[in-house]
């Protein structure tokens, strides 16, 4: 899954109990960005990332999931 995707996908998850019609949009056009190249020197952020995960990942896996940044390898 691409940064992009990624992004759609969690703001999904975000605005799922308070605006579940724009969830399922965002749901949709996550899924329609899955071939989405992106530009060089115009990709979202790692630190947008980051914050994306720390605040969908709860939600999408549980409170006590563990944030991206701080798994094990």
């Amino acid at each position: 899954m691409h940064k992009l995707e990624y992004a759609l996908y969690a703001l999904s998850v975000l605005q799922k109990e308070k605006n579940p019609e724009l969830a399922e949009e965002l749901l949709f056009l996550a899924s329609a960005s899955h071939n989405y190249e992106p530009l060089k020197g115009g990709d979202l952020s790692e630190e947008y990332i980051d914050e994306m995960h720390k605040r969908a990942d709860p939600i999408m896996y549980g409170k006590d999931y563990p944030l991206k940044n701080e798994k094990t390898e």
